[in-house]
């Protein structure tokens, strides 16, 4: 069955928050409108659709299913986000995209009602249009926000779906200048530009995976590795843990790239922690920055066999 409204999607907006503002326009709830559209759960979470649904859903919703596949993150496959670490339709093997919860800025939301889908992305930490920090929580009753397409009452678009209170109201919030900075070059990323790690000139989804390991790298030597999912960090968390790791991601040659690292291990004073399988793992630029680390350093007896966080 076709819908009578037909609602354009918003530019970035995600799956499930164009079924929300559809079931909202519509005077129904999200699950009503997507059970009416034969969908699971799983196919509400914006990651990706088969091609057969992709076609259907498009059709029942007036859109092309070009219009579809842009509200998913199939939009930066593979060259970005790599969807084939998609273990199960629902669940993404430690990736840098939340699998449902969503980040927010209370001033995109007031200026047009919806949800992008890089607030997915832990490291896009700050809204660049208006310079804020995004939020995590809802500011009335602190529930964690998710990109929803599932909720069994109807709410407007830009409101919490726990208290149904608006997230416009969450104060706005002045992000500082490098933190936007690192925003704006995970956004370089997305558009698929090509990047520096460690000295060396990479593709766009080879710097992501060394942001991750970068950040691998110095959390296990500041002895912060706790095994926290990076998809559970508030925003001001995910780009403290990117700061951190910056000096080596933005280093300007291998040699500073090393010095980096070497500086990290001096303060580490313990033996080596990363196994030959474990270096094996990381990006070329940053292998070659740990084995030039550690052919100055030098294995200590003791050696662990690398068991630390995993990026993959």
């Amino acid at each position: 069955m076709n819908h009578p409204i037909r609602l354009l999607p918003g530019a970035g907006e995600s799956f499930g928050s164009y079924l929300r503002r559809t079931a909202h326009a519509l005077g129904t709830t999200p699950r009503m409108l997507t059970t009416s559209l034969d969908l699971t759960p799983g196919e509400t979470n914006s990651l990706l659709l088969d091609p057969a649904t992709t076609h259907r859903i498009a059709e029942l919703l007036g859109l092309r299913t070009g219009d579809i596949n842009d509200l998913h993150a199939t939009r930066w496959h593979p060259t970005v986000v790599d969807l084939g670490y998609l273990g199960h339709p629902q669940r993404l093997h430690r990736p840098w995209i939340d699998n449902l919860n969503t980040r927010f800025c209370p001033c995109c939301l007031a200026e047009n009602g919806y949800w992008r889908l890089e607030w997915r992305l832990p490291w896009i930490c700050t809204c660049d249009d208006h310079e804020i920090w995004l939020h995590d929580h809802c500011p009335h009753c602190g529930s964690t926000q998710r990109d929803d397409a599932w909720a069994a009452r109807s709410t407007p678009p830009a409101s919490c779906l726990s208290c149904a209170k608006p997230l416009t109201e969450a104060p706005p919030e002045e992000a500082d200048l490098d933190a936007r900075r690192r925003t704006y070059a995970g956004h370089s990323l997305l558009a698929e530009e090509d990047s520096t790690i460690a000295g060396y000139h990479v593709s766009a989804g080879t710097a992501l995976r060394g942001w991750r390991q970068s950040i691998v790298i110095q959390r296990t030597l500041q002895r912060q590795n706790r095994r926290d999912p990076v998809e559970h960090w508030t925003a001001r968390d995910a780009d403290r843990a990117l700061e951190q790791a910056w000096p080596l991601i933005d280093a300007p040659d291998p040699v500073t790239a090393a010095a980096v690292v070497r500086r990290w291990m001096l303060a580490y004073q313990r033996p080596w922690p990363f196994s030959t399988e474990r270096v094996s793992t990381f990006i070329m630029p940053l292998r070659h920055a740990l084995d030039d680390v550690r052919a100055i350093w030098g294995v200590r007896s003791g050696c662990t066999s690398g068991d630390f966080s995993q990026d993959r």
